[in-house]
Parts: C-alpha cells; sequence; structure tokens
C-alpha cells in the first residue's frame, strides 16, 4: 500500500469548493434578487473583515507587549480569573475539622 505525506493542501482545496458550491447554491435558492444578496454579503464581509482587523491588532499588541516583558527579563503576569483564592475562600467546619490535628481533640 502507497503511502503519502499530506500537507493538508487536498482538505483546504476540498474546503474551499464547497463553499463555493454552498454559497452559489444559496444565491440560486434565495428569495431576495441578486443585487440584495450582493449587497447582504458585502456588508456583512465588511463587517468581518472589521472584526477580524481588530482582533489581528489586539492580538498583535499583547504579542509585542509580551515579548518587551521577556526581553527586560519580567515575569509573565499571572492569569486573572473570577475564582476567589484560596486563602479568602470560606472555610466550612468539616473542613476545618479535616485539617485540625487529631491529638488537639
Amino acid at each position: 500500500m502507497k503511502r503519502t505525506c499530506s500537507t493538508g493542501l487536498g482538505f483546504i482545496l476540498g474546503l474551499a469548493a464547497g463553499t463555493a458550491v454552498g454559497v452559489s447554491i444559496g444565491m440560486i435558492l434565495s428569495p431576495n434578487s441578486g443585487e440584495e444578496n450582493r449587497r447582504i454579503i458585502n456588508d456583512r464581509t465588511s463587517e468581518y473583515k472589521s472584526k477580524m482587523a481588530d482582533l489581528w491588532n489586539e492580538y498583535r499588541q499583547k504579542a509585542a507587549e509580551l515579548t518587551n516583558r521577556m526581553h527586560k527579563g519580567e515575569e509573565e503576569p499571572a492569569a486573572e480569573t473570577e475564582e476567589a483564592p484560596v486563602e479568602d475562600a470560606p472555610v466550612t467546619e468539616e473542613a476545618a475539622e479535616a485539617d485540625a490535628p487529631a491529638d488537639a481533640e
């Protein structure tokens, strides 16, 4: 059996072809006029392009900040969590009893 090394190119081409066919069928079967469909597609494309540009700039800025910190030898800031720190967590009676030494009774 012949084994080939796949680079994923076939998958990407299949994905692009499937997308093109799906869009074509959707436009043909759409109740809107062609002009209306083109306007909707143009509006959504512009919207997504703007969102992607904003995300790209945000991540580039974060990457640049982290790179600068690394070059300066600073530690990476701790991840922000919504959980209360362990020392601030409420202690129940059962937990306090479990932590108490056995000879304390």
